[in-house]
């Protein structure tokens, strides 16, 4: 099925039930990039579900486009709304994909390291609750 889609310029914070970081990234990010904090350096990378433990390991999602080496704010839990361009589907639980997206259970492949990220509670607010990093064999 792959990622949904998103406006990276319409991801934003929605409600005051979100736990928002400001954080420095280590690459160029977009608005709705899922992130993890990377041990070596303590920057927010892109997060990957394919790759190992840490990378999949959610930090939060972007709200605010980004250099590298810039700064910027992340929410870690609560709401977010995906944009414009972003379609949910109530009560259906989303997972990190393998780009730093947001994606259906369905997507997973053998030996992913799955993380939960949360339920959408409306066509385009997905709730926070992450679970990180569990293998899928």
């Amino acid at each position: 099925m792959g990622d949904i889609a998103q406006t990276p310029a319409d991801v934003h914070i929605d409600g005051s039930n979100s736990v928002v970081l400001k954080v420095q990234f280590g690459e160029t990010v977009l608005g709705g990039d899922c992130v993890y904090k990377k041990a070596l350096d303590g920057k927010y990378y892109i997060a990957n579900r394919t790759t190992s433990t840490e990378t999949a390991t959610f930090a939060g999602i972007v709200t605010d486009a980004n250099a590298t080496d810039g700064y910027g704010v992340i929410c870690a839990t609560g709401d977010v709304d995906v944009g414009s361009g972003g379609t949910l589907t109530i009560g259906q639980p989303y997972v990190l994909s393998d780009a730093g997206g947001i994606s259906l259970p369905a997507d997973l492949l053998a030996l992913d390291y799955v993380t939960h990220l949360g339920y959408a509670i409306t066509v385009d607010i997905l709730r926070l609750a992450p679970v990180s990093a569990i293998v899928l064999l």
